[in-house]
């Protein structure tokens, strides 16, 4: 109950007693014969008992109307996450050694291959490579019918100084998967290498129209290189 329910009680409580009493003193005065002022408050108290009787049931009323419209929400609860747990930032991971020298430049680290040899980076990027591979007709005896295949490279003696032996034998050992009856190596004097295996090479004047078996230039033994261990060898 609001509080003007509270005055309009009060007041037609008021009213009540004052209409009670002065209605009793003119009762009194009426049996008498006497017209007295209590007429007037009597009246005056009814008016006011009816009144604030009439004032507190609206009041009452709506204050019993609003509490019922008025009903109050059921609490809103907000589901609450557990707040995940932040990861730390990532910073570089330092070794027990980086973080006990703070910032001291690191040595340099040595290269986990050792170097090559100079053998062995030679062999790496075969020169005999980029040489053109030229071929040519086996004949019959009369000239007459093509019974086969010989190839040759034209170079010069300098160049092939720089070439090691493996890489010859690699070379050879590549032309002979062509299944070429044999392979020359013509140099710019007249001389040059003759093979039909890479393990065996030979060595003297060669003709580069007919190619074949070269002419010594001294003795045999001289002339013919045996590849073993990764070198040729002259056979003494």
């Amino acid at each position: 109950m609001n509080r003007l329910a509270t005055i309009f009680s009060i007041m037609t409580t008021t009213g009540v007693l004052l209409a009670a009493v002065s209605g009793a003193a003119w009762f009194i005065a009426a049996l008498r014969h006497r017209e007295t002022a209590a007429k007037s408050i009597c009246l005056a108290g009814v008016i006011v008992a009816v009144l604030g009787f009439i004032l507190f049931l609206r009041s009452y009323d709506s204050s019993l109307h609003q509490e019922r419209t008025q009903e109050p929400e059921p609490p809103t609860t907000q589901s609450v996450s557990p707040e995940q747990p932040q990861e730390p930032a990532q910073g570089p991971v330092l070794g027990p050694e980086a973080s006990t020298q703070g910032n001291t430049p690191a040595e340099p680290q040595e290269p986990t291959e050792p170097p090559q040899e100079p053998g062995q980076a030679a062999s790496a990027v075969n020169p005999l490579l980029a040489l053109d591979v030229q071929t040519r007709p086996v004949m019959n005896g009369f000239k007459t019918e093509r019974i086969g295949t010989w190839a040759y490279i034209e170079t010069t003696k300098e160049f092939m100084a720089g070439v090691t032996d493996q890489q010859l034998y690699d070379f050879l050992s590549e032309l002979s998967a062509e299944e070429y009856n044999w392979f020359n190596v013509f140099f710019e004097d007249g001389t040059g290498l003759w093979t039909i295996s890479p393990v065996f090479v030979e060595y003297g004047e060669a003709d580069r129209n007919e190619g074949g078996s070269v002419e010594y230039i001294g003795e045999p033994e001289d002339c013919i290189f045996t590849f073993s261990d990764g070198h040729y060898s002259t056979e003494n």
